[in-house]
Protein backbone atom coordinates (compact mmCIF):
# COMPACT_ATOMS: atom_id res chain seq x y z
CA UNK A 1 0.00 0.00 0.00
CA UNK A 2 0.98 3.29 -0.65
CA UNK A 3 0.75 6.46 1.79
CA UNK A 4 1.97 8.89 -1.43
CA UNK A 5 0.49 7.97 -5.13
CA UNK A 6 2.98 11.16 -6.63
CA UNK A 7 1.70 12.84 -9.54
CA UNK A 8 4.88 14.57 -10.72
CA UNK A 9 8.04 14.19 -8.91
CA UNK A 10 11.54 14.91 -10.24
CA UNK A 11 14.43 12.50 -10.18
CA UNK A 12 16.65 13.76 -7.70
CA UNK A 13 13.49 13.16 -4.94
CA UNK A 14 13.44 9.17 -5.97
CA UNK A 15 17.52 8.79 -6.33
CA UNK A 16 18.57 10.81 -3.10
CA UNK A 17 15.46 9.65 -0.84
CA UNK A 18 13.42 12.77 -0.31
CA UNK A 19 10.57 11.43 -0.35
CA UNK A 20 11.04 8.88 2.47
CA UNK A 21 13.34 11.37 4.11
CA UNK A 22 10.45 13.96 4.59
CA UNK A 23 7.67 10.63 5.31
CA UNK A 24 10.20 9.06 8.14
CA UNK A 25 10.50 13.08 9.82
CA UNK A 26 6.86 13.05 9.33
CA UNK A 27 6.49 9.56 10.94
CA UNK A 28 8.96 10.83 13.93
CA UNK A 29 6.74 13.12 15.23
CA UNK A 30 2.97 13.64 16.47
CA UNK A 31 1.54 14.80 13.16
CA UNK A 32 -1.13 18.56 14.01
CA UNK A 33 -3.90 19.79 11.65
CA UNK A 34 -4.21 23.35 10.90
CA UNK A 35 -6.71 24.55 8.30
CA UNK A 36 -6.76 27.43 6.64
CA UNK A 37 -8.95 29.22 4.11
CA UNK A 38 -7.92 30.44 0.45
CA UNK A 39 -10.58 31.54 -1.97
CA UNK A 40 -13.34 30.01 -0.02
CA UNK A 41 -11.92 26.67 0.44
CA UNK A 42 -10.72 24.92 2.98
CA UNK A 43 -7.04 23.59 3.25
CA UNK A 44 -5.50 21.09 5.63
CA UNK A 45 -2.30 21.28 6.72
CA UNK A 46 -0.47 18.41 8.12
CA UNK A 47 2.32 19.01 9.57
CA UNK A 48 4.66 17.30 12.62
CA UNK A 49 5.14 18.71 16.32
CA UNK A 50 7.67 18.27 18.94
CA UNK A 51 6.45 19.43 21.82
CA UNK A 52 8.90 22.28 23.01
CA UNK A 53 8.55 22.78 27.02
CA UNK A 54 10.68 24.52 29.40
CA UNK A 55 10.37 24.32 33.03
CA UNK A 56 6.60 22.87 31.94
CA UNK A 57 5.47 25.48 29.92
CA UNK A 58 4.67 24.67 26.42
CA UNK A 59 5.67 27.23 24.02
CA UNK A 60 2.59 28.35 22.18
CA UNK A 61 4.01 31.26 20.26
CA UNK A 62 6.83 28.23 18.56
CA UNK A 63 3.41 26.70 17.33
CA UNK A 64 2.12 29.53 15.84
CA UNK A 65 4.98 30.53 13.99
CA UNK A 66 5.51 27.66 12.09
CA UNK A 67 2.08 27.63 11.30
CA UNK A 68 2.48 31.00 10.10
CA UNK A 69 5.29 29.82 8.17
CA UNK A 70 2.92 27.05 6.48
CA UNK A 71 0.57 29.42 5.79
CA UNK A 72 2.73 31.93 3.96
CA UNK A 73 3.72 29.01 1.75
CA UNK A 74 1.06 28.23 0.54
CA UNK A 75 -0.52 31.41 -0.07
CA UNK A 76 2.38 32.08 -1.52
CA UNK A 77 1.84 28.80 -3.89
CA UNK A 78 -1.32 29.85 -4.57
CA UNK A 79 -0.53 33.22 -5.27
CA UNK A 80 2.12 32.29 -7.83
CA UNK A 81 4.50 34.47 -6.20
CA UNK A 82 8.32 33.44 -4.74
CA UNK A 83 9.28 34.36 -1.04
CA UNK A 84 10.50 37.71 -2.37
CA UNK A 85 6.86 38.33 -3.37
CA UNK A 86 7.62 38.69 -6.96
CA UNK A 87 5.04 37.10 -9.63
CA UNK A 88 6.49 33.69 -11.18
CA UNK A 89 4.93 31.38 -13.86
CA UNK A 90 5.74 28.21 -11.74
CA UNK A 91 6.91 28.61 -8.18
CA UNK A 92 9.34 25.67 -8.77
CA UNK A 93 10.25 22.55 -10.68
CA UNK A 94 7.30 20.94 -8.99
CA UNK A 95 3.71 20.97 -10.79
CA UNK A 96 2.34 23.37 -7.84
CA UNK A 97 0.12 25.28 -9.96
CA UNK A 98 -1.77 22.21 -9.47
CA UNK A 99 -2.42 23.95 -6.04
CA UNK A 100 -4.13 27.38 -7.78
CA UNK A 101 -5.89 25.70 -10.72
CA UNK A 102 -7.97 22.70 -7.87
CA UNK A 103 -8.53 25.92 -6.03
CA UNK A 104 -10.18 27.82 -8.52
CA UNK A 105 -12.37 24.95 -9.98
CA UNK A 106 -10.25 23.81 -12.64
CA UNK A 107 -8.64 20.99 -11.94
CA UNK A 108 -10.15 18.33 -9.65
CA UNK A 109 -8.02 15.63 -10.02
CA UNK A 110 -5.28 16.42 -7.56
CA UNK A 111 -6.16 16.25 -3.64
CA UNK A 112 -3.02 16.99 -1.53
CA UNK A 113 0.19 18.15 -1.87
CA UNK A 114 3.67 17.26 -0.11
CA UNK A 115 6.78 20.06 0.78
CA UNK A 116 9.44 17.71 0.89
CA UNK A 117 11.39 20.40 1.53
CA UNK A 118 10.06 21.78 4.72
CA UNK A 119 8.15 18.32 6.26
CA UNK A 120 4.31 19.47 5.48
CA UNK A 121 1.39 18.29 3.66
CA UNK A 122 -1.41 19.77 3.02
CA UNK A 123 -4.90 18.78 1.53
CA UNK A 124 -8.31 20.31 0.40
CA UNK A 125 -10.18 16.84 1.47
CA UNK A 126 -10.85 16.84 5.56
CA UNK A 127 -11.14 12.87 4.99
CA UNK A 128 -7.66 12.08 2.85
CA UNK A 129 -6.15 14.74 5.12
CA UNK A 130 -7.12 12.71 8.39
CA UNK A 131 -6.26 9.26 6.79
CA UNK A 132 -2.77 10.66 5.31
CA UNK A 133 -2.06 11.77 9.61
CA UNK A 134 -3.30 7.88 10.57
CA UNK A 135 -1.03 6.44 7.90
CA UNK A 136 1.63 8.52 8.46
CA UNK A 137 0.97 8.77 12.34
CA UNK A 138 0.72 5.22 12.63
CA UNK A 139 3.84 4.95 15.25
CA UNK A 140 1.86 7.13 18.13
CA UNK A 141 -0.16 3.82 18.78
CA UNK A 142 2.48 1.23 17.94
Amino acid sequence: MSIVDVDYMGSAEYEWGALPECLGKMWDYSLKTHSITINNKKVYIIYPWKTIKWKGTEFEEITKYYIDCYTNDINNIYNMVNPRGEEQTEICKSDYGSFRDVINGKNDKNIGWLSISNNYAWFIDKNIANQFTKLVNCNDSW
